[in-house]
């Protein structure tokens, strides 16, 4: 079976600026693609499925944030499983570009400057 090209991002975002986000990632897919957006290709969902859980039921937001960590790590080696106890592990596909990163607000340069 043939996978399609996916991208999974878990930003942590307060709940306030989610429908401008969504709003933003359309517009950004049509500049990149040249084409309009069609329905649900951004699929979006809060982790333990909806906005602020993380406030109103702590303990449910962790047990989906792990479930959610698990899934990002699905790929990982079978040393790195052993080592961190992850139990879902499944063959990935290519990876194009970077694995991960932060931006340069975040980034070292930036959080070594605010020391």
């Amino acid at each position: 079976m043939t996978k399609a090209g996916t991208v999974t991002c878990s930003p942590y975002l307060p709940a306030d600026p989610v429908s401008r986000l969504t709003a933003l990632q359309r517009g950004w897919l049509r500049r990149i693609t040249g084409q309009p957006y069609r329905a649900r290709v951004i699929h979006s969902k809060p982790i333990g499925g909806r906005l602020g859980l993380e406030a109103g039921n702590p303990d449910l937001h962790a047990v989906n944030l792990e479930a959610a960590l698990a899934y990002v790590l699905k790929g990982a080696s079978p040393e790195a499983a052993s080592q961190f106890d992850l139990e879902r592990l499944e063959p990935g596909g290519r990876i194009i570009g970077k694995r991960c990163g932060t931006s340069q607000n975040i980034g070292a340069k930036a959080r070594k400057a605010k020391d």
